[in-house]
């Protein structure tokens, strides 16, 4: 009986097993986690910036090859106004996006930890299936011995 209880056999080894992988999948979601909060990143911001530059430039090349008695208050308003509404339309678009990948992250992550909750629960249920099956047992050898005693009397 002894031998049946040790945890390098049966059930006590698979506990500390799964109790270690789920150890381990708990230091891997908080790993990502912080991975995630401590390396930003700035390459889309940029590019965008450096596309802001571009066409502010383009359009500073074409005011100031336009003849001053031709750039009127009224066609300077019409263009800043075309160039607001396209910085706004790119902005929406970079907004969309964010929010697709922050959305895909997110499930990601969901299922990670509905992962882990699952396994925890999978190893309460098996402690439970052990306990019960190992009270079972003592009481099937108890019975068993009162039987026999009962048996030669």
């Amino acid at each position: 009986m002894d031998n049946d209880a040790s945890p390098n056999n049966g059930p006590g080894q698979a506990f500390e097993a799964l109790r270690a992988e789920v150890s381990l999948l708990r230091r891997g979601v908080e790993g990502l986690t912080a991975e995630r909060h401590s390396a930003p990143d700035y390459g889309p911001t940029l590019e965008q910036m450096n596309a802001y530059l571009k066409e502010i430039t383009g359009w500073a090349r074409k005011v100031n090859g336009q003849p001053a008695m031709q750039l009127t208050p009224e066609l300077l308003a019409r263009e800043i106004a075309r160039v607001a509404a396209d910085a706004r339309k790119r902005d929406r678009e970079i907004i969309e996006h964010a929010d697709r990948r922050m959305g895909t992250t997110i499930s990601r992550i969901e299922r990670i930890v509905e992962s882990a909750s699952q396994a925890s629960e999978q190893a309460r249920a098996i402690s439970i299936a052990c306990g019960t099956a190992l009270l079972a047992g003592m009481l099937m050898i108890l019975t068993l011995q009162a039987l026999a005693a009962i048996l030669q009397v």
